[in-house]
């Protein structure tokens, strides 16, 4: 096995594909240098730099398989294992979808959901076991020579406008999958917001060009908006700061294909498709995959969206999508009649020919409406609650698989060109993943973010009857009048957050002499003035447990908590102001106490 070799990976999470990159722990290597293995098993050989997010687990819920191969093992499966495999597709999204969840949480299979499910950590981390494994599986293969988790820095991707909590939850399905271990140096796995590492790739290869832009990161599940202000920083090297606080919503591809899937529901009826997704799950998978594939490929020859609604331009082809056999046969079974007779009363919008769907243009741009509407509205909305920042832009960027869309690009181009050049990166699809790599081995080119949380810390002093409520006094052990329930305030919303060393300390003594543990609750707050943790809109949000040193020494102890906020995650260290030893802390935001 090789000593440490200071190569750095990365992986980007995506709802409906993955990626991974990796390059040597350089700082001057170049996004080209970087590299993404193209030979996924079971995948198109030579071209696609993603892997679908699809897991498969046995009856036994063993792990089986991932991507490519997982679709394919799960469509040779007989019909009575499709039952009790366990199917998953598109599960990224749970983590955003709810507002609180837990580690033990059951996610439903995509196959079954009624009855079968797994731990929706379990399922997170088998994910990435295996794409560490094919990570390592490259990097032998690239450099001849085998390497160990401890090799490697990792950088894992999630959406900006993820919670504290989601991004916790994805740093221990790391720790779940191998990547790192209790005992290693939590920084040898870092975070990185999507939006960040495409404007780092996009700095990489366009340079100089734009010093303000927005970066709207479209892709399969959520759509994330970030704006961004290029500065120097030490030594005249160009870093990026974040000028707004980043926002987005459930606008990705994935929403087009629901469009279609409830369309294909309405021309066949729900009952027979739900059928269909019991029966022959790989059948109705073939038919989105279909679509996807026209999804990309879709020509609107000038259709834009304009105030909500799609433009029609004369004499457009309809758009042609293969038809799975299963899923033809199946459908003509339940109905008892050819697929031309079934869809007579629906031939305006789709046909049946030469064993195609062929869908009217019309119909299709029908899909995409509601979708890049609703993204067009809140572009307008940060621009016009951002007006001062905003007009100083000169450029969007779109980025992520979705935004190869044409007729999503036509339409922001329509809605903001000239004002704004709008610039679709040729490399949308792996300019996050690449730049991630980037933002791993050089995590300050991010100099500034902008706060979308106000946090504080629920703490207790000594009582003022000048400032505090008397309903929060009580007496210690020793008689000392205290006020319990203080909200500290640490970072405020939409304040500018350095990444050089943006950290908060408060200094804590036991509450009760034989105290020995040392309790801090972490709080969000609706408003930065509340005064107290039971304030409304004040909301519990994370815990810290550390051990109280030297319990014999009774209230002669004092701890510093110092929490960093300059990076994508709360770090927290505990000082014993005695031995003046620091010690990792973790904020907890899956706590029971939550």
């Amino acid at each position: 096995m090789a000593s440490f070799a200071g190569f750095i990976a990365s992986i980007d999470f995506g709802t409906t594909f993955c990626g991974i990159a990796f390059a040597p722990c350089k700082e001057d290597i170049g996004v080209n240098l970087i590299k993404c293995p193209v030979d996924w098993p079971f995948g198109p050989k030579g071209i696609e730099t993603k892997v679908p997010t699809v897991i498969l687990f046995d009856s036994k819920r063993n792990f089986q398989s991932f991507g490519y191969q997982a679709k394919r093992e799960f469509s040779r499966l007989k019909p009575v294992d499709k039952q009790v495999y366990y199917y998953f597709e598109r599960f990224k999204m749970e983590l955003h979808q709810k507002e609180r969840f837990s580690k033990s949480d059951i996610l439903p299979t995509s196959n079954n959901p009624r009855e079968l499910g797994l731990p929706i950590l379990h399922v997170f981390a088998e994910a990435l076991r295996y794409l560490k494994t094919y990570i390592f599986t490259a990097l032998k293969k690239e450099q001849g020579k085998s390497f160990r988790e401890t090799d490697v820095k990792w950088v894992i991707t999630v959406p900006a406008i993820w919670k504290a909590e989601a991004r916790q939850f994805m740093r221990e399905a790391a720790m779940e999958a191998g990547l790192l271990t209790e005992k290693c140096d939590p920084r040898r796995l870092i975070i990185a917001l999507e939006p960040e590492g495409a404007a780092i790739a996009i700095e990489q290869n366009d340079g100089p060009k734009f010093s303000k832009y927005m970066i709207v990161d479209c892709g399969g599940g959520t759509v994330d908006i970030c704006m961004h202000e290029k500065v120097k920083g030490y030594s005249q090297r160009n870093t990026i700061r974040e000028i707004a606080m980043p926002s987005g919503g459930k606008w990705g591809g994935i929403y087009v294909d629901y469009q279609f899937a409830s369309f294909i529901e309405n021309v066949f009826s729900a009952d027979c498709i739900n059928r269909i997704k019991q029966d022959s799950l790989h059948a109705w998978n073939d038919i989105i995959d279909a679509f996807q594939a026209a999804k990309r490929d879709f020509q609107t020859e000038g259709a834009i969206l304009k105030n909500g609604m799609i433009t029609n331009t004369p004499k457009e082809a309809e758009v042609c999508i293969d038809a799975p056999i299963n899923f033809v046969n199946t459908i003509e079974k339940i109905y008892k009649k050819d697929m031309q007779e079934i869809l007579k009363k629906h031939q305006s919008e789709i046909k049946f020919e030469f064993g195609m769907f062929e869908i009217s243009a019309r119909k299709m741009k029908s899909f995409f409406q509601p979708v890049i509407s609703s993204l067009l509205r809140h572009i307008d909305k940060i621009m016009a609650e951002n007006r001062a920042k905003c007009c100083q832009l000169q450029a969007i960027h779109l980025v992520g698989g979705f935004s190869e869309s044409q007729l999503l690009q036509n339409s922001i181009k329509a809605e903001f060109e000239p004002k704004l050049e709008v610039i679709v990166s040729g490399s949308a699809k792996i300019d996050i993943v690449r730049g991630a790599v980037l933002f791993g081995i050089s995590p300050s080119i991010i100099s500034e973010r902008i706060s979308s949380t106000t946090y504080g810390l629920g703490v207790t002093v000594n009582f003022d009857p000048q400032k505090h409520d008397t309903k929060y006094k009580f007496k210690n052990e020793e008689g000392i009048d205290k006020c319990k329930n203080i909200f500290w305030l640490m970072v405020q919303k939409n304040t500018p957050i350095t990444s050089s060393n943006h950290t908060f300390s408060q200094n804590l003594t036991p509450l009760n002499k034989h105290d020995t543990t040392c309790n801090v609750n972490v709080y969000t707050a609706e408003n930065p003035n509340a005064i107290y943790t039971v304030d409304r809109g004040v909301k519990l949000v994370g815990h810290i447990t550390h051990p109280w040193p030297n319990p014999e020494n009774g209230y002669d102890r004092k701890v510093t908590v110092t929490l960093n906020f300059s990076g994508t995650e709360i770090l927290a260290t505990v000082k014993d102001t005695e031995s003046d030893v620091y010690s990792f802390a973790t904020v907890d935001f899956f706590s029971q106490q939550c």
